[in-house]
């Protein structure tokens, strides 16, 4: 009893940091060579004390299912970004930042689904030697036209059995989506969550699924390649009553 009443006159007299979260009303939704992602923007602001971000993750539900996807942070991207015209050199590793009163911290990160990542690697490393071997005996006299050599290399039996693993294993579907965004910080432990829905149309859905050939282009490493992503907006779900 009297531990519990301690703790509770330390929590008033020094109370828990407070961070404060903007997200940005939009959101890119992708498929590429990392699996399905999410790119979000937005700002977060330390109100007491300085925090300690120790990760952030995403959990999406669609509306017909009742399945749970996580999104683990894969990229910080720079401040202002559009996700079809970035390249990975310009990625920068996700890892543990501060957020101090008076400095707000701008984040632009992308997310992926890094379970679906692993379900898609086999067919990646296909595509990657498959197109290696295709040079093992090419010369450097020899001028090769890329584009009709990644044309024929995609027609072939094999090229077109991954086209359709990758087609399937894009799992984006019409209709409504729910998004949980967990912020979870250190000393002390805290977790602040947002909630916020986004819907696709069966356009998006298309566009997202012809990325499947995209990504061989992108394997191939081909240049000017241009993922599609569906920039869509983010709404608040009605509260529960």
């Amino acid at each position: 009893m009297k531990d519990n009443r301690l703790s509770q006159f330390i929590e008033k007299v020094i109370p828990k940091p407070k961070l404060q979260t903007y997200i940005s009303d939009l959101i890119e939704v992708g498929y590429n060579q990392y699996g399905p992602t999410l790119g979000l923007e937005g700002v977060l602001t330390a109100l007491t004390k300085v925090i300690l971000i120790e990760n952030i993750k995403i959990q999406l539900k669609y509306e017909k299912s009742e399945d749970i996807h996580t999104f683990g942070w894969f990229a910080f991207l720079p401040h202002e970004f559009i996700l079809d015209q970035i390249r990975e050199y310009e990625f920068k590793m996700p890892s543990k930042f501060m957020v101090a009163p008076k400095h707000p911290h701008n984040c632009n990160i992308i997310f992926s689904d890094h379970e679906h990542y692993a379900e898609m690697n086999p067919s990646i490393k296909r595509i990657k030697n498959g197109w290696r071997n295709i040079f093992q005996n090419v010369t450097p006299e020899q001028n090769i036209n890329y584009r009709e050599l990644l044309e024929k290399f995609k027609n072939s039996s094999d090229m077109q059995s991954n086209i359709e693993k990758l087609t399937k294993l894009c799992y984006w579907l019409e209709g409504e989506y729910f998004l949980t965004t967990t912020i979870n910080s250190k000393n002390p432990n805290q977790t602040f969550e947002i909630k916020k829905t986004f819907s696709l149309s069966q356009n998006d859905v298309d566009q997202l699924k012809n990325n499947a050939e995209i990504i061989i282009a992108d394997l191939c490493k081909l240049p000017e390649i241009n993922y599609f992503y569906a920039k869509l907006t983010l709404s608040t779900p009605p509260s529960k009553k």
